[in-house]
Formats: C-alpha cells, sequence, structure tokens
C-alpha cells in the first residue's frame, strides 16, 4: 500500500533514534500515540515494523566511515613525510589531500591532489582500493592529472592520513605518464563508470573512463 507523499519515510522517530537512541524513543514514542488516533493509524501501525528492520541500514554507512578512519588512527602513521605517503595539509583555511611523489629539493615535494569524487573519475584518475587501507576515506581518489608542488612547513598543520605500497606508486606514476603523453587509451567514455584497466602495460589500476563530448565531467 503506498505512503501519502507527504508522509516522511523512514518516519522522523525512526531516523532521530539511529543517532539520539533516547530522543528517538521518546519521539518515536508521541507519534504512535499520535497515529492511533489520527487518520491513517492502521496503515501506519502495519508499516512500523518494517521501519524498525529499516533502522540498522541507516547507519551502515556511517559505521563503515568511522570503522576506516578508527584504522587510520589506530595505525598512528609517523609524521615524516616520505613519497607514498597520503597527507591532509591545511590551504586557505581547509584541509586538502596530497599523494606524496617525491623530495625534488630540500623542504619542496611533488605530489597530486587526492579527492573523494569518484563517481566523477576519469580515466587518470586513480581510486585507491581495499589493499591500500587503512587511508582517510576523503582522500580516496588520486587526480594524477592534477600535480602540484608544495613546501613542507609549520603552516600546513600537515598530517600523515595514509600510505601506498611502492607498487602503487609505480602504478599512479604509469597512470601520470600517460597523461603528460596525452596517450590515446582503447576505452569509450562512459561517465560514472569505474573498471580495472592497464597503465603502462604493467600496472592494473582502476579508474573512470575518458572525457567525451558534452561529458558532464
Amino acid at each position: 500500500m503506498s505512503r501519502p507523499a507527504h508522509e516522511l519515510w523512514p518516519p522522523l522517530g525512526l531516523i532521530r533514534s539511529t543517532f539520539v537512541p533516547e530522543e528517538g524513543v521518546a519521539v518515536a514514542a508521541a507519534s504512535d500515540t499520535r497515529a492511533m488516533t489520527g487518520p491513517g493509524a492502521g496503515m501506519r501501525s502495519a508499516a512500523a515494523p518494517a521501519a524498525e528492520a529499516d533502522a540498522p541500514d541507516l547507519l551502515l554507512p556511517l559505521a563503515e566511515l568511522a570503522r576506516r578512519r578508527d584504522a587510520v588512527a589506530a595505525r598512528a602513521f609517523p609524521a615524516r613525510w616520505a613519497p607514498g605517503r597520503l597527507v591532509s595539509v591545511l590551504h586557505e583555511g581547509r584541509l586538502i589531500g596530497v599523494l606524496l611523489d617525491k623530495c625534488v629539493q630540500g623542504e619542496l615535494w611533488q605530489g597530486w591532489l587526492a579527492a573523494s569524487e569518484t563517481d566523477w573519475a576519469g580515466a587518470f584518475d586513480v581510486l585507491l582500493e581495499p589493499e591500500d587501507e587503512p587511508f582517510e576515506p576523503m582522500f580516496g581518489l588520486i587526480q594524477t592529472w592534477n600535480a602540484l608542488t608544495l613546501r613542507q612547513t609549520p603552516q600546513l598543520c600537515a598530517r600523515v592520513l595514509g600510505e601506498v605500497s611502492a607498487t602503487r606508486l609505480a602504478a599512479i606514476r604509469a597512470v601520470h605518464d600517460e597523461w603528460a603523453a596525452a596517450l590515446p587509451l582503447a576505452i569509450e567514455p562512459e561517465p560514472g563508470r569505474i573498471a580495472l584497466r592497464t597503465a603502462g602495460g604493467v600496472f592494473p589500476v582502476l579508474s573512470g573512463t575518458p572525457l567525451g563530448s558534452d561529458d558532464p565531467r
């Protein structure tokens, strides 16, 4: 049976109870009291067990995010910068992610911007994979086309939030080299598609597809 278009689903009391259990119970109880006397009471009462069954699903994304960040904290990466380390730096008042490639001179480092928008990945974006964990989930996509240079200074408030293996770093460098050489890839543009491909003829990488005409990316 369909629900009225104006009725929130899941019920507000259920949503609140997943985050603040005591408050959610009180709100849900009040809602149930009104539901027993209001129009459509029978329909809402029948839907309540289904809503309660869905409650754990509401927390799954947050629970997974918490698990991954706990793993990063437990790893306690050293603060020292090194090739393959994923760092967060403070830039113009906000934190950005950078995967360090190499030190070019003194405190000067080269690397690539790390982001989280995996749905917008192109052919020269590399997604980090489970074997690369633990790493900060917000920095799980490496934009090999978006290289940058930064100087290690206290003002950056840098923190190490992950580290890739030498093999993964070599794969990311291979994708960057493909981008720099403007090599055509035998992959059809398909926004939103993520798949494995081979970079440099050797390394399997998880990436998006090339940009096409009128591409929303």
